[in-house]
């Protein structure tokens, strides 16, 4: 890359899609116990198929499809643009929320990676914003290959500066 590529830097990092995975494997989970506690609960756990339990099947289906179409939807819109000027994060489903943070303040990156996430390639980015009056730490977490873009954004700061 030359300096004109260096200077025009720009990327997104989102939340790791094994996370993504994961959140809804345990979603299935939960929401299977829960249907069976609710039948146990009922007495209808030894009857045959009734209009109750399944009405009780549906409405837990739903149920769960609504929880996975905003586990998804979260997913999918909170992410970080970085740029050669500033990080800006994106957040929201329904409400759009943006959080702006200038590079010119930024003073380290620091990479939080437990046992799993090691094995996974996933972990969490911490960036220390220092303001005149406070400090500011701005946490991407659990994102894939986080020594990659933790390198990535450490060169930002060193061209920003």
């Amino acid at each position: 890359m030359n300096e004109e590529q260096d200077a025009t830097m720009e990327f997104f990092i989102r939340s790791s899609f094994s996370i993504l995975v994961f959140k809804i494997i345990l979603l299935q989970i939960v929401m299977g116990v829960l249907y069976f506690i609710s039948l146990s609960l009922l007495d209808l756990a030894n009857e045959g198929i009734t209009s109750i339990r399944l009405t009780i099947f549906f409405v837990s289906q739903l149920f769960q499809v609504i929880i996975l179409i905003f586990i998804f939807l979260r997913w999918f819109y909170t992410c970080y643009e970085i740029n050669d000027k500033q990080i800006t994060c994106h957040k929201g489903v329904i409400i759009k929320n943006t959080e702006c943070y200038s590079l010119e303040k930024a003073e380290s990156v620091k990479i939080k990676q437990g046992l799993l996430g090691a094995i996974l390639k996933f972990g969490t980015l911490e960036i220390s914003i220092n303001h005149s009056d406070n400090r500011d730490i701005v946490s991407i977490k659990n994102i894939s290959r986080p020594r990659r873009q933790a390198k990535i954004i450490e060169k930002a700061l060193r061209n920003f500066g």
